[in-house]
């Protein structure tokens, strides 16, 4: 399996190549958020911020949560 990492600019641009080549594939419905930079958290605020994303998910109206934090 690969995964292809762009900026959403190139999002059709890809999918069009990958067609034009004849490579199979299975597009992903959606994105997926990368930090660009990762921030260094002491231990008490990891689980801190463990929680909230945990409560986070709990809501209805929530489907993903992601975090920067190492």
């Amino acid at each position: 399996q690969y995964k292809i990492v762009s900026s959403s600019d190139n999002y059709t641009a890809i999918l069009s190549k990958l067609r034009e080549e004849g490579i199979k594939f299975e597009p992903d419905n959606g994105s997926e958020l990368l930090p660009l930079t990762a921030i260094e958290v002491d231990d008490e605020a990891m689980d801190l911020n463990k929680e909230l994303m945990s409560k986070l998910l709990e809501l209805d109206d929530v489907d993903a949560v992601y975090t920067d934090q190492l």
